[in-house]
């Protein structure tokens, strides 16, 4: 199976030409295809969009979820978005062929963002103007949650849901991607970015599962924070 390397569980800066970070939450099915026999996929996603991509080993799932973290790394915005472009192409070709709660919903493909919360700010905007946006020029629904409990700071991941044809995902995962990178000269930047988890990765949002809940699309517990996030998420729960 494909592991996390060694330097993906530190806490040290990232490499200068590493700065661009994007975290997407995959359920087994699609982290299987993702990584491919013997780590093919996985090896050629890194060669063709100039990305270093690892998924966390299997039994180790975001917090309530059996969704393993995909933690891509690149030089640019554009590799991300080129590493989401795969992703997604995969996500469609299982969905087509055996199109299962955990990678569709209703016709509409899904798919989870981990982002930190000083980059939901911006996505979600002033009283959610911003996400609200969005969600009516790409036709996806977007659906964020709150941190973990136990997770603090503006590195702190918040779950993004999103659910909608291909082209509403990466249209969605583009803005999110953006977003992430403002935060990429600041002091919690290289945390968040050099693990699966960052900061909270050392204090149990990943969590050992023996067996999957079979969902692939749990929420994380609803705790009101700030009132921007309800905005936002008055706006677009449904």
């Amino acid at each position: 199976d494909w592991k996390v390397p060694e330097e993906a569980t530190s806490s040290s800066s990232l490499p200068s030409k590493e700065r661009c970070v994007l975290k997407l939450l995959v359920p087994p099915v699609l982290a299987a295809t993702v990584i491919g026999h013997g780590g093919s996929n996985i090896a050629e996603i890194q060669r063709a969009c100039q990305a270093r991509v690892t998924v966390s080993p299997v039994g180790e799932t975001y917090s309530r979820t059996d969704c393993r973290v995909l933690l891509a790394r690149a030089e640019s915005e554009e590799a991300l978005r080129n590493v989401v472009h795969r992703v997604v192409e995969f996500l469609q070709e299982i969905a087509e062929r055996d199109p299962s709660d955990s990678v569709c919903y209703e016709g509409q493909l899904k798919l989870g963002a981990l982002v930190p919360r000083a980059a939901v700010a911006g996505l979600i905007g002033r009283k959610g103007a911003a996400i609200r946006q969005l969600c009516e020029e790409s036709g996806a629904e977007v659906k964020v949650r709150d941190p973990l409990p136990n997770a603090t700071g503006p590195g702190a991941v918040q779950k993004v849901d999103i659910r909608g044809q291909a082209s509403a995902l990466e249209h969605v995962l583009r803005d999110i991607i953006h977003h992430v990178q403002q935060g990429n000269g600041e002091v919690w930047f290289p945390a968040y970015a050099s693990s699966p988890l960052g900061p909270a990765g050392r204090s149990g949002a990943i969590e050992k599962q023996v067996s999957s809940n079979g969902s692939g699309y749990s929420q994380a517990p609803q705790i009101e924070k700030s009132s921007a996030a309800r905005a936002g998420r008055e706006l677009i729960d449904r």
